[in-house]
């Protein structure tokens, strides 16, 4: 037993799932890293196909269902996969046809026992691209580890009866095997399948990592780490080398896509630190994500988020009412509306919401038993994530100057900080988004 080894967990995404050229990669990179756990992700565009089955009527299922059977069996072939991988994956397929035909539209559980098979389906390929590489690795069903609440859709992880389910696999991890199992799925108590919802794969590869008290965990992707602006809204965005706990939970609240907000959680509490990779250029580096770091820049990042809208509702019974904030969240609670950003006043409350939960009308007619409701769409936030900004005099003042100019004046419609010393978001039109964060980019990061 190496116990000087370090226990290294590796998640690899859809798209490094993609085809059977991209699962070979991502052996090879597991492998370059000594990997002790891969964790995996179903293969690029699978999930889709899963979720249409769930809600689709019989006479487009077998076209569904052949699609993704004949997927995997062009990538298994590719992978030279043995008869003994080939064999698991037509009884995967039975099984998920099977799912399929007794499946109740209105079952969650049906639902969540259908999502599974992207991931059941392409851990057996990795395992393939292993096996392809002369290297002997160990699926593992997830379910037997990842234990859950019964929400399905939307599973909560049960974090300690994990850890106890996790003694069992580590002797293997220490003794060097490589073990590969699913993303995204877990089981309930009763041992039904269930999934997180989205997100879900780089949340329980985090899970994994403190169930078995990994030393670090790697997330790779098609991006080269976590950049200090979307690339797509300017080329002049650079590369993070590193971030704390605290930085990458708010960007990847603000809309970051590379991570999401519920991957940084379990690490944080266990301190385990996180890299974050391109499995096609893994020379490239990555971001290292830590519990602190020696370099605080002020601003290490901008974000947006589109298509968010601000609700404002207004009465003068809200002055020293007393239990009036609370009963407009438990209206929230009610219909399941995260809140992205609050600001109040003595008669009104703003929040930020996207637009797509607007159109809940039975949300607005709750709303308006409170108060007058008025709405703006069409909005971006734009988040600052930093370090000590409630402590940095002119902050505001240099953002301000920065939106405005000669040819166009950018009115700001709500800003939101003190809450964190870590993210100063404010709000202005969608048309003007992306212009804005080339204006900040540039003043604040670039030079």
């Amino acid at each position: 037993m190496d116990l000087s080894k370090d226990i290294v967990v590796a998640k690899f995404g859809g798209t490094s799932m993609a085809d059977a050229a991209a699962i070979s990669q991502s052996a090879k990179v597991a492998l370059q890293n000594n990997v002790s756990l891969v964790v995996v992700s179903a293969a690029s565009g699978t999930t889709n196909k899963l979720v249409e089955l769930t809600t689709t009527d019989q006479s487009q299922t077998n076209t569904l269902i052949d699609q993704i059977i004949a997927n995997h069996r062009q990538i298994a072939t590719e992978l030279a996969a043995s008869q003994g991988i080939l064999d698991d994956l037509e009884a995967l397929f039975e099984e998920l046809k099977q799912a399929v035909g007794s499946k109740d539209s209105n079952d969650a559980a049906g639902a969540d026992s259908i999502l599974a098979f992207g991931e059941l389906l392409s851990s057996n390929l990795m395992i393939a691209a292993f096996e392809q590489q002369n290297v002997s690795a160990e699926l593992l069903d997830v379910r037997k580890v990842l234990k859950t609440d019964d929400h399905f859709g939307q599973a909560t992880p049960l974090i300690r009866e994990t850890k106890e389910a996790a003694t069992a696999i580590k002797p293997s991890l220490n003794n060097g095997k490589i073990l590969v199992t699913q993303g995204f799925i877990g089981s309930a108590p009763d041992g039904a399948t269930t999934t997180l919802g989205r997100g879900g794969s780089d949340y329980s590869a985090a899970l994994l990592a403190e169930a078995i008290e990994a030393d670090k965990l790697q997330i790779w992707t098609d991006v080269a780490g976590i950049a200090s602006t979307d690339p797509r809204i300017t080329a002049d965005a650079r590369q993070i080398k590193q971030l704390t706990f605290q930085e990458a939970a708010e960007l990847a609240t603000a809309g970051a896509r590379v991570l999401y907000p519920r991957t940084i959680t379990p690490l944080r509490r266990s301190k385990i630190p996180l890299f974050v990779g391109n499995t096609f250029e893994p020379e490239q580096g990555g971001t290292t994500i830590v519990d602190t770091t020696d370099d605080q820049p002020r601003v290490r990042a901008i974000a947006l988020k589109t298509n968010q809208s601000i609700l404002k509702l207004t009465t003068p019974e809200m002055a020293h009412q007393f239990g009036y904030l609370a009963k407009v969240f438990d209206i929230f609670a009610q219909f399941k509306v995260s809140i992205d950003q609050i600001s109040t006043s003595e008669i009104s409350i703003a929040v930020v919401l996207d637009d797509q939960t607007l159109l809940n009308q039975d949300l607005i007619n709750s709303l308006e038993d409170m108060g007058e409701v008025s709405i703006e769409g069409d909005l971006s936030i734009i988040s600052l994530i930093g370090n000590k900004i409630n402590d940095s005099p002119g902050l505001i003042q240099d953002i301000f100057g920065n939106l405005e100019s000669d040819n166009a004046k950018i009115s700001v419609k709500m800003i939101c900080q003190g809450a964190s010393q870590h993210n100063l978001c404010f709000l202005v039109s969608d048309e003007y988004g992306q212009d804005t964060v080339k204006r900040l980019h540039q003043n604040f990061i670039e030079t």
